[in-house]
Formats: C-alpha cells, sequence, structure tokens
C-alpha cells in the first residue's frame, strides 16, 4: 500500500530559506577602494611557484566588490589592479571565514577595514619593525645602557610572544612565527648583531611551509639575505654563499619542489640584475636558474631569462658578424670609439624611416660614436636601397626578420630597437625612443 506523506508548507519554507541563507553565509567577497585610475581589479590564489585565477571584476569609480567562489580554498590570494601586474597588486590572506574589505590610497598605503586575518599581521609586521628600529637606533648611538638595551630586547621579545600566543588559529600565524625576529644578547656589538639577524632571518622560517612559499615571504628573506641594504659591504662575502648552504633553509630549498627553488632564484637574480650586480646576477643564473627553468619552467620562460641574462646592463653585447666587400667583419673587432649604437631596424618599418636619418643627422655633432645597424629584412631589395642612405652607419642584413638570427639573439620585439655599449662593448643601457638615446650620448652618466 502506497501512503502520500503530506511535509508541513511551514516546515519546507523554513528548509528552503535555512538552505538559502547556508549558500548565502558560505560565499564571502573581497571588496575595497582603490585610486580612481584602476577599472579593473583579478584575483589569483598563490601557490609555491605558480598561481590560480580565481575571479574578476570591474572597479567602477574606485569601488570593487570581488565574490569569492564558494569553497575556494584558503590561503594567499593576489589582488592585480594595473599594468605591469608585477608593480600593481597586492596579496591578502583569506582563511574562507570572513570577507574582507581593503583600502589602498594613491600612495599605495594599504589599509584593512575588515579582516581579522590581514590586520593581525600588518599589525603585527608595523610594529615588530618598529621594534626592531629601536634596536638599530641603540646601536646607531653608540650608547652604553644596560637598563636601556634590556627593555628594548624584553619589549621584542614580548611582542613576539604576544602576537603568537593572540593568532594561533589564524593563517596569519604562519607568518608571524616565521618573522621571529634575532633578539641580541647583552655584549654584542652592532656588527654581530647584524651579521646574526642576518643568518637568522634564513634560518629560522620553515621553507617547506607551503603557505609561505606560495606569498613572497621566503623569497623576499632569501633575497633580503644575499644583499642586505643595511650594509652593502656584506653583499660579496653574502654572494658567495649563494653556492654554499644557507644553513637550514638552503637545506630545505634543496628539499622543496622544483617550482619554488625556481621562484627564488628568479627573485634573487631579477634583484641582483636591477642592482648592478652583474656578475652576481650571472652566477646565480649559469649556477641556478638556467637548470631550475630548463627542469620547471615554460619554453617562453626559459627564452626569456635566457635573453635577459645575455641582454642584461654590464653584459658583453652578443656577437655580430657580417661581410663588408671581401672583409668578414665582427662587433666585438671594431676599435675606435668610446660609445657603440646598435639600431634594429627594418627597411619596411615607416617609424624607422623617420627616426634613422636623425639620429645620424644628431651623431655627426657628437664625436666618438660607431653605429651598427642591422636590417632585419625578409629580402635584400629594400634594405640595399634604404641602407645606402645611411653612408655613417655600419651596415649587417639579418633575413629572416622576426625569425632571424639576430632577432632572437637580441630578442628583438620592435623595431627601431637602440642598444649603447662602452669602448669594450658592454651593454650599457637600451634606450626606448630615439630621443632617449640622444640624450644618453650628448651627456652620458659618469
Amino acid at each position: 500500500m502506497e501512503i502520500a506523506y503530506r511535509f508541513p508548507m511551514k516546515k519546507a519554507l523554513f528548509l528552503l530559506l535555512l538552505c538559502s541563507a547556508a549558500e548565502m553565509w558560505s560565499q564571502h567577497t573581497i571588496s575595497g577602494t582603490l585610486p580612481a585610475e584602476y577599472t579593473w581589479i583579478i584575483a589569483y590564489r598563490l601557490l609555491p611557484g605558480s598561481e590560480d585565477f580565481t575571479g574578476e571584476t570591474e572597479i567602477r569609480e574606485g569601488r570593487f566588490v570581488l565574490n569569492i567562489p564558494k569553497n575556494s580554498a584558503t590561503g594567499m590570494y593576489r589582488l592585480v589592479y594595473g599594468i605591469p601586474q608585477e608593480d600593481h597588486y597586492t596579496d591578502v590572506l583569506y582563511n574562507g571565514n570572513e570577507d574582507i574589505e581593503l583600502v589602498l590610497d594613491t600612495k599605495e598605503k594599504l589599509t584593512f577595514l575588515n579582516s581579522v586575518e590581514n590586520t593581525a599581521l600588518t599589525t603585527y609586521l608595523r610594529e615588530i619593525a618598529a621594534a626592531e628600529q629601536d634596536i638599530l637606533i641603540y646601536y646607531a648611538s653608540a650608547k652604553n645602557s644596560p637598563a636601556e638595551f634590556s627593555r628594548l630586547t624584553e619589549n621584542l621579545e614580548r611582542l613576539q610572544r604576544t602576537y603568537e600566543k593572540s593568532t594561533e588559529e589564524l593563517l596569519a600565524s604562519h607568518f608571524i612565527a616565521a618573522n621571529s625576529p634575532y633578539i641580541p644578547t647583552t655584549g654584542e656589538s652592532a656588527a654581530e648583531y647584524m651579521i646574526k639577524r642576518q643568518a637568522h632571518s634564513v634560518s629560522h622560517p620553515d621553507f617547506s611551509d607551503s603557505l609561505l612559499q606560495a606569498s613572497d615571504f621566503l623569497k623576499d628573506k632569501f633575497i633580503d639575505y644575499v644583499m642586505p641594504a643595511i650594509q652593502p659591504d656584506l653583499i660579496k662575502t653574502n654572494r658567495a654563499d649563494v653556492s654554499v648552504p644557507l644553513g637550514k633553509a638552503a637545506a630545505q630549498i634543496e628539499a622543496e619542489n622544483g617550482e619554488f627553488r625556481l621562484k627564488l632564484f628568479h627573485g634573487l637574480w631579477d634583484r641582483l640584475s636591477g642592482s648592478g650586480f652583474h656578475d652576481a646576477a650571472q652566477e646565480v643564473y649559469s649556477g641556478y636558474l638556467k637548470s631550475l627553468a630548463e627542469r620547471y619552467g615554460t619554453k617562453a620562460l626559459e627564452e626569456e631569462l635566457s635573453a635577459l641574462n645575455r641582454l642584461q646592463p654590464g653584459a658583453k653585447a652578443p656577437e655580430i658578424l657580417w661581410e663588408e666587400g671581401n672583409q668578414n667583419r665582427t662587433l666585438s673587432s671594431l676599435q675606435g670609439a668610446h660609445y657603440y649604437v646598435l639600431i634594429f631596424w627594418s627597411s619596411g618599418c615607416s617609424h624607422c624611416l623617420h627616426q634613422l636619418p636623425k639620429v645620424q643627422s644628431a651623431l655627426k655633432e657628437i664625436p666618438g660614436i660607431k653605429v651598427v645597424a642591422v636590417g632585419l629584412e625578409d629580402d635584400k631589395a629594400s634594405w640595399v636601397k634604404e641602407s645606402a642612405k645611411f653612408p655613417l652607419f655600419e651596415h649587417v642584413i639579418s633575413l629572416g626578420k622576426w625569425d632571424s638570427e639576430y632577432s632572437r639573439l637580441y630578442a628583438i620585439k620592435k623595431t627601431p630597437t637602440y642598444f649603447v655599449l662602452d669602448a669594450e662593448k658592454r651593454i650599457l643601457t637600451q634606450p626606448e625612443e630615439y630621443e632617449d638615446l640622444l640624450t644618453y650620448l650628448k651627456d652620458p652618466p659618469q
């Protein structure tokens, strides 16, 4: 016998509302205010060595609300709001239990209006940095006050213990514990303190922590160890340490996933290159980064890093060979100039045909400069005609245009492209426009 069971309507309505509420409660948002010039924001969940797209939304009149998909994993999320992405982003901790609201002002200062996680971490970092700064000021003043020294170190230790205790259940605790500062003891000199503080910054954090790996925290610690900002004279010593174990940190780095190691050494190489430490950058590239990129990176990243490494300021310009009459000529054998200018152009490029006559005319007034013009061409006919208009230049043709030998060797993405070399054929700069080229050559930096 089939019995019809009638579910009370009031109970059905109550359960429906309960399910709807549970669905609403399970989804959270990241919202905030940004400077008015930004119009779009994209969120990624950061992973060790990679990232996963999470969502995107429009920024309207400086405000945005980004819905985080239900059941999104907890962790570090990157909010990108401008181009280039590496300069226009902020990272936030998402624990799956709270909405996040933030304000980013025109000076890139970040404030959290709502988020237990992020407020705890940012407040901790600010207060612990101030406490460490007090100790640095004490050492710089050359004081000899045991009482004041004890007060400063005890304050540093108390702050660390307090925040570790209050954030035990938070994701922020990973960063707070890993950032535990070195606390000097009575009798340590300023030099001893700085050396031990530097070593502690990489020996204390757990480099196997996947949440720390996903953020920039460990990368920044690693880089700051190699090239400390406070005592530049330590750079040479610490640079050598890149090639040997860095205590606990280096041992863990070797044991961890390759994408994370690639991220670390890519960041280190980028910082060294950008700071003018070209020999150190080359050491990192040849000793670590090249093999890591080949094994764990994409083909595009491998090619990009290889090009950036060989074309960084301070590097010897890759060799260029050409025939002139019955003679073989090379870039490296050219002599007699203070500066050499490489111009990559094409006879079919209207910008080139507009700029090269101006360059040739201007360089007549600047002594000690030789130009090598490399034509990226599909055939010789138009190149022969146009190159004849620039008799003051050495001329090279590279057939195949964008796929030609010298286009690939010098990573040419547009024409014209300029390089300035010194007398030893080392790369000095890569001006964006011909006006920048002429400004540099008329008044080169000393």
